[in-house]
């Protein structure tokens, strides 16, 4: 199988069907989308359709697999927001033999993880977008009047029983 490097992208050159067949479950794995599939493998839609419909649990797979990868993605994004408890497992050699040394770490949420994942999740929320305060523009403005009104009257009737007196 020969390959060749275009815009940065690798382009497999091979006329091996079963071949593409496996390379497309691979990228499909890995999260590629259908055009990002047909552009490292540097085929055609057509060739592309054809492959699939020659292998038709391939197109089940391509969802399969891309559903997974972006759920594995959550998953360690969610671990990387939450933060928690991390048990690593280190052998080393020594004299004697083998040294297994079990370490336990408390790894602290990650703030940016943490934005990321609301930002996306509960955008009504936590967006940076600006939220339209027209209505609340208007209510402040109705409330403003409504306290200059009272004072007005307050003031009105300040001076009028002074007047009175």
């Amino acid at each position: 199988m020969n390959s060749v490097v275009q815009n940065g992208v690798i382009v497999i050159l091979t006329n091996n069907n079963d071949i593409l067949l496996l390379l497309i479950r691979y990228m499909a794995r890995d999260g590629l989308d259908k055009k990002e599939i047909i552009k490292r493998l540097g085929i055609t839609s057509q060739k592309f359709t054809a492959l699939i419909n020659k292998d038709s649990s391939i197109c089940d797979e391509l969802i399969y697999q891309k559903m997974i990868t972006d759920y594995k993605v959550e998953d360690a994004l969610l671990k990387k927001a939450l933060g928690g408890t991390v048990t690593e497992v280190k052998e080393t050699e020594k004299y004697t033999g083998t040294e297994t040394v079990t370490v336990t770490k408390e790894v602290p949420a990650d703030t940016s993880a943490l934005q990321f994942w609301l930002k996306n999740k509960c955008p009504d929320k936590w967006s940076d977008k600006g939220s339209d305060f027209s209505d609340t523009q208007e209510k402040l403005d109705k409330i403003f009047l409504s306290i200059n009104a009272m004072a007005d009257s307050y003031d009105n009737d300040l001076h009028e029983s002074e007047e009175i007196k």
